[in-house]
């Protein structure tokens, strides 16, 4: 590595510490470090690192936004799919043996089971936005909500939760950095 680099991968208390120090180096070190402390105090480093900074953030925040959502995804398509399979367990046997009160406790889950399903379809649907908007996903955000629509929530309207969810897996397992951010 030549000196620059050397120079430049420092850190600034690094950097200032040593131009307190600037004697003890010889003098291409002292022209080395006067160099890369005058590089750091240029508007275009501060433009550089400014950008770089932002950057870092805007990632922190997609990350935080991608890897919640899906947290609440996960929470809101188990509680669902928990209501729905209590549902059909007290429903199914209720009909067939004609108990009216196990039949009823099963179509109250199949109805309480819609309150969830609403929560992992909007979640679903932010992520599948996210990741569509950043070149992730080809599928469009609207077909989450299209799905939702079309496909009964009591009987195939797990597909579009567990659609979104393999999505974000299959990208995390393919090491994207957007979705590096998804978990």
């Amino acid at each position: 590595m030549i000196p620059e680099e050397v120079w430049r991968n420092k850190s600034d208390e690094q950097l200032h510490e040593a131009a307190w120090r600037l004697a003890e180096y010889t003098p291409e070190g002292q022209n080395t470090i006067r160099a890369e402390l005058e590089r750091r105090q240029s508007p275009e480093w501060h433009a550089i690192e400014a950008a770089k900074e932002r950057t870092f953030e805007q990632q922190i925040q997609a990350q935080e936004s991608i890897e919640g959502r899906t947290n609440r995804l996960r929470g809101w398509f188990t509680v669902y799919l928990v209501m729905l399979v209590s549902g059909y367990a007290m429903a199914i046997p209720g009909v067939l043996s004609g108990n009216e009160i196990l039949t009823g406790m099963g179509g109250l889950l199949f109805l309480g089971a819609v309150v969830p399903y609403i929560g992992a379809i909007v979640n679903g649907y932010k992520i599948q936005r996210t990741l569509n908007a950043k070149g992730l996903c080809k599928s469009g955000a609207w077909q989450v909500i299209a799905g939702a629509l079309i496909l009964n929530p009591l009987a195939f309207g797990f597909w579009i939760p567990l659609s979104v969810l393999r999505t974000v897996k299959r990208l995390k397992r393919l090491g994207t950095s957007a979705a590096a951010s998804v978990s």
